[in-house]
């Protein structure tokens, strides 16, 4: 049964090329030299995956029958040459390798054998000891290190739940559950490369939205944690063509993606729009903000240097005897105390400005639409069809009654409490930084 997909290829190709079952094959008219090699090309790909010499034969007499002429021709009679010695041997495919069909029978037997006698064994040890040992007489059957996965997960093993899916991932690359599993294991370690990598791949096939919510839970709990390596822009790029896809697909038509949910495309497009709204707001606030900053920059400045320049022009008024380079010398002292008049008198204002543009850019930002996250990740167990465990990221505490807000002694009483300030904060004259002479 296990040969069927490969029937259905052969089956699939016949139709494809205007085959009718029962029928004269005749080649394709029309049928350019490119179409020709994609043909071959497509051939090669489907002969890789059959299973016995005699169903590599099936697929190669196929092609003949409608590519019967020219270069492809002759090579897929020279493949057909290499497939028709394995079927003459009774060769079947193990692994990468071809062996005859008894021996590969006696690898499954032992195999079989080892298997059931693991599934009789309750101590997780023994079991796994088994299912090993059932792996190494055929490394190549996905099922062993599968049921290997799901005792160790059983048994809290995770070294060896680990293990086993990198067995699964050996024998089947593409297996996008396995590949997520281990990335929400490297999250355990804070190994935020092993898990960004892991989980891009298994959302490639884009068909499962618990792969997508753990890619972008991912991604938030890995910028939360300062991670800035160029693999989170690739998650992030990864998750919005996973989107796309679910999108074009039918699997999530007319939705969009909004946190770790899906919405509606109106409500989308409605929180999208309020937010650009705001993110004008904040702009703007920062702006004044930032021109602020720079105007204390150099109020700062100026009283810092005051003392230095007013010393420097009284010296240049003293020595020079041009009339005309005196005046400008007592000029430019006249504008230097006038400066400094008005840096002194605006210093105190600085922090009060700045408090008040915090808290309307705190207000502004408030408003926007947050998009939500599950906090959630989910460990998709090695068939990859259900959920093996949903692990909450923020688990219910134990309650202590000395933590219950009636019983927590009030030390801010009387006083404002902070409001969160998602900007940086201004210089402020408390708290000087070096500064740069304005330009």
């Amino acid at each position: 049964m296990r040969h069927l997909p490969i029937i259905a290829t052969v089956l699939l190709l016949a139709a494809a090329t205007g085959l009718a079952d029962g029928g004269a094959t005749t080649r394709p008219q029309g049928m350019s030299a490119a179409e020709a090699r994609e043909l071959f090309a497509n051939t090669q790909a489907a002969a890789a995956k059959a299973a016995t010499g005699a169903h590599g034969v099936i697929i190669w007499k196929q092609f003949l029958e409608i590519q019967a002429e020219g270069p492809v021709a002759d090579a897929a009679r020279r493949e057909l040459a290499v497939w028709q010695e394995r079927a003459d041997k009774n060769l079947v495919r193990f692994g990468p390798y071809w062996i005859p069909a008894d021996k590969a029978a006696e690898h499954s037997a032992r195999a079989d054998e080892l298997l059931a006698e693991a599934r009789r064994t309750d101590p997780p040890d023994e079991a796994i000891r088994l299912l090993n040992e059932a792996a190494k007489a055929h490394p190549y059957r996905m099922d062993i290190p599968a049921i290997k996965a799901e005792r160790a997960f059983a048994a809290k093993r995770l070294r060896d739940f680990g293990l086993a899916l990198g067995e699964i991932l050996a024998i089947d690359p593409e297996q996008a559950a396995a590949r997520c599993d281990l990335g929400v294991l490297a999250v355990n370690t804070r190994d935020w490369d092993g898990a960004l990598r892991n989980l891009i791949k298994a959302a490639e096939p884009a068909d499962r939205d618990e792969i997508l919510d753990d890619l972008d839970e991912v991604i938030r709990m890995a910028e939360s944690a300062g991670y800035d390596r160029p693999l989170l822009a690739q998650a992030r790029a990864q998750s919005a063509r996973t989107a796309a896809a679910m999108q074009q697909s039918g699997m999530r038509r007319g939705q969009a993606r909004w946190g770790t949910q899906w919405v509606s495309q109106d409500q989308y497009d409605t929180w999208a729009r309020e937010n650009a709204h705001f993110d004008k707001q904040i702009e703007d606030v920062k702006s004044r903000m930032a021109a602020l900053d720079k105007t204390y920059r150099k109020a700062r400045w100026v009283m810092d240097h005051h003392d230095e320049f007013r010393r420097d022009l009284q010296d240049r008024i003293r020595r020079t005897s041009i009339a005309r380079r005196k005046n400008e010398y007592i000029q430019q002292l006249n504008d230097l105390e006038n400066a400094h008049t008005q840096a002194m008198e605006a210093m105190p204002t600085f922090k009060d400005e700045a408090q008040k543009l915090q808290d309307e850019l705190a207000e502004v930002a408030s408003h926007k639409n947050q998009p939500p996250y599950a906090r959630k990740l989910y460990l998709l167990g090695p068939g990859g069809q259900g959920i093996l465990e949903t692990i909450d990221l923020n688990p219910p505490q134990p309650e202590n009654p000395g933590d219950r807000k009636e019983n927590r002694p009030d030390r801010r009483q009387g006083q404002d409490r902070p409001k969160p300030n998602p900007a940086k904060e201004l210089t402020l004259p408390d708290g000087v930084s070096p500064m740069a002479e304005p330009g």
